[in-house]
């Protein structure tokens, strides 16, 4: 790939219309996959160098190999003088692109660099929410665009884990009340998050609404689902065991390969004991070995930068080692008994549940009585 290093910012800002203007330089683009990254010349960009580790992992996830001699020696003799006849023709037509550019940067003014490099954003502050989103006719998407496939999220659990509002990278604003029967389908959330394009899907709540069969195959059919990403505060450990239990009735045991937690917190120290509450509570690290380990933390308001970068970039690589994502095939796929154990364990809630509110009621026309 290859790393285009500039001084001033507007020189980054033009990057794409120079592409488009050197028919040269285009080619040689070509040539790598159209792999770019750009990086000011300090290089102490947290943001730009956080996107090249990026790309490089996703690289190597393609390629599936290290570049190695006998990769090298495998290479046929005419491949290597093809090779030679191409640099010598792109060394004539690049020349006075080179000499001027060399002349450009023998000229640059040092104390303005330093300048620009001391204003460069630390990690936890680099503005991602305001990348301007691209257009759908042009055709000069970047490296990132490329590389990266554009994200389906399932977020699911309870309202009191989340704060709503225009801070919240994930969801935004409070979109539907899934506690509402009336639903009719369930509207993906398109957010652009770390100059990802990210489709939430925001079922909050839905595990408490009646009738949802029609949601859930409509979301399966018409989604092809990267994680499930269960959102619960911590603390509330109980409801992960519910909410796991009930990911499983309604998506088939298959979907905890695609699933992760998600622990919100409201003050920092809270944050701070998760590993040591993992340690106390078995019960708790059972159910989350149920998810593969994968967890993330993020501060209700879910408006940190850095932490929902990570949360992406754990995404990413679940969905590398699944090589898939959660679709309607794969709920068909269930075993039979599953479902019967389910649609079984479902019915066994029901009569529970009915029979724990005649308990209640029975025990209040006793009290009644006695009074």
């Amino acid at each position: 790939m290859i790393l285009f290093t500039y001084e001033r910012e507007e020189e980054c800002d033009t990057i794409i219309d120079d592409l488009k203007k050197d028919p040269v330089l285009e080619k040689l683009l070509e040539k790598c996959g159209r792999r770019y990254q750009t990086c000011n010349k300090m290089m102490n960009n947290q943001s730009e160098l956080r996107r090249l580790m990026n790309k490089i992992q996703l690289l190597f996830n393609e390629n599936k190999q290290c570049y190695t001699g006998e990769i090298q020696e495998t290479e046929e003799p005419q491949q290597k003088s093809d090779c030679e006849s191409d640099k010598d023709s792109i060394i004539r037509g690049s020349c006075e692109t080179t000499k001027q550019t060399e002349t450009e940067e023998t000229h640059m003014d040092n104390e303005q660099l330093g300048e620009e490099a001391s204003s460069s954003k630390p990690e936890d502050q680099a503005d991602l929410s305001k990348t301007p989103p691209l257009s759908d006719s042009d055709s000069s998407l970047s490296s990132l665009d490329i590389l990266l496939p554009n994200l389906s999220v399932v977020l699911f659990g309870n309202s009191v884990s989340v704060q709503f509002g225009n801070e919240n990278l994930l969801f935004g604003e409070k979109q539907t009340n899934m506690k509402n029967a009336e639903i009719s389908r369930i509207v993906p959330l398109q957010r652009k998050i770390s100059e990802r394009h990210v489709s939430v899907i925001d079922t909050i709540d839905l595990h408490e609404a009646e009738h949802t069969n029609h949601l859930i195959d409509q979301l399966v059919n018409e989604n092809e689902i990267h994680a499930f990403i269960f959102v619960v505060r911590l603390g509330q450990f109980t409801d992960v065991k519910m909410g796991l239990e009930w990911l499983q009735r309604v998506f088939g045991n298959k979907v905890l390969q695609f699933a992760m937690i998600l622990f919100t917190y409201e003050r920092e120290e809270e944050c701070d004991t998760i590993k040591d509450d993992l340690k106390k509570n078995p019960v708790l690290e059972k159910l989350l070995e149920k998810c593969g380990g994968r967890y993330q933390t993020c501060n209700k308001m879910m408006n940190n930068q850095s932490e929902i970068r990570r949360l992406m970039n754990k995404i990413d690589y679940l969905f590398n080692e699944n090589k898939q994502c959660y679709t309607g095939e794969i709920r068909e796929t269930e075993d039979p008994q599953q479902k019967i154990d389910c649609e079984s364990g479902e019915k066994n809630r029901f009569f529970s549940d009915i029979f724990h509110v005649l308990l209640r009621l029975f025990s209040n026309i006793i009290l009644l009585t006695n009074l």
